[in-house]
Parts: C-alpha cells; sequence; structure tokens
C-alpha cells in the first residue's frame, strides 16, 4: 500500500511540476514516504504538496525536519472548528490566486477573514500537538485491542496494510461478504457510525479506490473503516468488534471460531 519510488523516479524524469502526496492514507491509516518523495522530488526540481490532514495531531509532523514546500491540514481533524484549514506555504514557494479581486491574505484569497475559526484552529492545533505522543499511545492500544478482538472472532477477516506503518487512528478491514453496502447500512442500525472507505465518499455506493488498488477491482472482500478518537473508549472498541463480528455472520457462512473478548 505504499508508494513505489522507482515509478515516481521514473515519471519526474520527463515531467515536472507538482508531486502532491497523502502524509497519512486516510483510507488505510498507512504512512506514507513523505520524506523520501520529498528529497526525490528536490532531486528533480519538483514542487512537493503535502496533504496532512490525518497526520497532524495523530503522528510527528515536522515542515522543518521534512522540507516539503506546501502543507495542508483541516481544523475538524483536531476536534477544531468544521470548516477550518491551513496551507503552509515555503518562503521561495510561488503560488497564483484561484479567485480574486481583493488584497487579503496577501492578495492570494480574498474575503473576510474567519477570524474566530483561525483562533478555534490554532487552539484546537496547539492541544494537539502537545498531546499527540499521548494520543498516538492510547489510540494505539485502542486499535490494537480491536483488530484482536474482530480476528479472534472472524479468522477470515483481513487488516488492510496491517504490517505496515500506519497511524495509531484508522483500522480498516476486509470481510468476505458480497454485499458491502448492506453491510454498512447493518452496522449503521446498530449505532455504529463507520464507512467502506474514506468519509469524503460515506455516500457513494461504489468501493474503494484505494482498496483496488490493493487488491484488484475484482476483489471479493467488503471493506469497513473504523477511525478512533478523543472519545472512544474501551467499552466503545469492545461493542465495534462484537457487534461488527455478530452482523457479518449474518451475511456469510462464517462460524464463530472465538468469543469476541
Amino acid at each position: 500500500g505504499s508508494l513505489d519510488l522507482d515509478r515516481l523516479s521514473t515519471y519526474l524524469e520527463s515531467a515536472r511540476g507538482l508531486i502532491s502526496v497523502m502524509w497519512v492514507n486516510n483510507e488505510t491509516g498507512l504512512r506514507l514516504p513523505v520524506e523520501a518523495v520529498t528529497a526525490l522530488g528536490h532531486t528533480y526540481g519538483a514542487t512537493v504538496h503535502t496533504d496532512a490532514a490525518q497526520a497532524v495531531g495523530k503522528v510527528p509532523v515536522s515542515v522543518a525536519e521534512v522540507p516539503v514546500d506546501l502543507l495542508t491540514a483541516t481544523g475538524h481533524k483536531i476536534n477544531g472548528p468544521k470548516g477550518t484549514g491551513i496551507l503552509f506555504v515555503r518562503e521561495g514557494t510561488r503560488l497564483h490566486p484561484l479567485l480574486h479581486g481583493g488584497g487579503q491574505e496577501r492578495r492570494l484569497r480574498p474575503g473576510t477573514e474567519d477570524v474566530a475559526g483561525a483562533v478555534g484552529f490554532a487552539t484546537a492545533l496547539r492541544l494537539a500537538m502537545a498531546s499527540q505522543v499521548e494520543t498516538d499511545r492510547r489510540l494505539g492500544a485502542l486499535r490494537t485491542d480491536f483488530e484482536h478482538r474482530i480476528t479472534a472472532a472472524l479468522p477470515e477477516v483481513r487488516v488492510h496494510c496491517g504490517d505496515g506503518p500506519r497511524s495509531a487512528h484508522v483500522s480498516s478491514i476486509g470481510l468476505p461478504i458480497d454485499d458491502g453496502a448492506g453491510l454498512l447500512m447493518a452496522l449503521d442500525l446498530e449505532g455504529l457510525a463507520v464507512s467502506g472507505g474514506s468519509a469524503c465518499h460515506s455516500g457513494a455506493g461504489a468501493g474503494s479506490h484505494v482498496i483496488a488498488a490493493l487488491y484488484g477491482s475484482d476483489d471479493p472482500y467488503a471493506t469497513v473503516r473504523f477511525s478512533f478518537g478523543h472519545g472512544t473508549s474501551e467499552k466503545d472498541i469492545e461493542r465495534a468488534a462484537s457487534v461488527t463480528a455478530d452482523v457479518a455472520r449474518r451475511f456469510t457462512s462464517i462460524s464463530p471460531e472465538a468469543p469476541v473478548s
């Protein structure tokens, strides 16, 4: 699920421009090699952007240690105000405005600034960075517990990118079920807020393009993505694993090998 740097290098030999890479994949939680991508891109004179929405406050993020040219992040991912975000621009990086008409934000983004949103984002960012190490430890323990419970109850479960370097707040699993949409609906009726891929596509009927890239478009497994956050407790993990196992058995001939405990 990681990136093929050899293919990127081959592409850069004949093309220049912008490289945009996630710091953490939003569907699998896999941490991508942003530092290596940045070094390679700069070797060929490319501008490097990283989408750090799923990384800030979850894993160490430093634009001093990883010299990306551009970085974006969102407020709601760190319990800040919805609709807020930041764009880090390294000095010397040239930008062209998409909107015109005002002189705000150095003539890059005209319009009245959302001062309250900016203050809220800044506060959330400070709190998230201060607690990042503890958050990673706590959510990592919860994710390990969840995946242990679900794989003990359903040995057929596949943990996506389970052997890779993942952020602790995402667990994406595959179940040998044909009706993925029906599975998600059944879990929703049980009170579990999960998705088949990214939250951005939670209303879409199509399968995840990320999982299709990993396992093929004809993959017989249904994907369920769980996210853990500030309010997630051990009781939530226990119930999520138990309910998921019970619901999965309704859709398949999966037999319980062991209780979820």
